[in-house]
Order: structure tokens, then sequence, then C-alpha cells
């Protein structure tokens, strides 16, 4: 089975409550979050609290996949050819060196590209 490499987008969206976000997550079974993806969603939460509770939950959903030199390459070669910016080029690159897809609604990405599926917008 592919792996899902979830972008920030969603992950906002699972924890806002968007039924959508909810679907997409239950459409996969093998969920990761790139550490670059994990660093934006947390960035965003304010409280000590909040971020412990939030935590425990990203730890359940996803397997965290931590920044190596395939990813750094990957990105490198992305940023090259696509002007994204560092972020999604670290995300997207996950991604692609884990050889899964990427699941975001981030307009920065071409749903036509055959690793990334926008589930909604």
């Amino acid at each position: 089975m592919t792996a899902a490499y979830f972008d920030t987008n969603i992950i906002i969206d699972f924890f806002a409550g968007h039924p959508p976000a909810k679907t997409v997550m239950e459409k996969f079974t093998l969920r990761k979050c790139p550490a670059v993806a994990y660093i934006e969603f947390m960035t965003g939460i304010d409280t000590p609290q909040k971020k412990a509770q939030a935590d425990e939950v990203i730890h359940a959903l996803f397997e965290i996949v931590q920044t190596d030199m395939d990813t750094c390459r990957e990105a490198a070669t992305l940023r090259r050819k696509t002007r994204l910016k560092l972020p999604d080029a670290m995300v997207y690159g996950a991604a692609r060196a884990g050889g899964g897809i990427l699941v975001t609604r981030d307009g920065d990405f071409d749903p036509r590209w055959p690793d990334v599926y926008v589930p909604y917008e």
C-alpha cells in the first residue's frame, strides 16, 4: 500500500473538524507526517495544554518522517525545477523520497502530478 504524506493544510483542517479532512485521513492506513509539516502545524498552537493534546493525536495518527539526505536531495531538485517554497519542497521531497503520495490542498502543487493528491479544495 502506498504511504500518504500529509501536508500541513490537511492536518490543520482535520484538527479544525473539517469533515473532508477526516474522510481523507480515514482513506489511508499508512499515514506519514513530514517533520516540516509537523513543525508548521505545531507553530500555530498557542498553549502548552493544546500543544500536548495535538502532539498526542499527531503521534497516534502519523509516523513522523525525519528529514534525511534523500529528502534534501529531492527537495533541492524540486526547488530547482518548480520554484516551490522551501517548506513545500521539503514536504513534497519527503513524499517522493519515501515513494509515497503527497496529500495536500495547496495550490502550489499541480494535481495532475502523479504523486500529488488533492482530495478537496
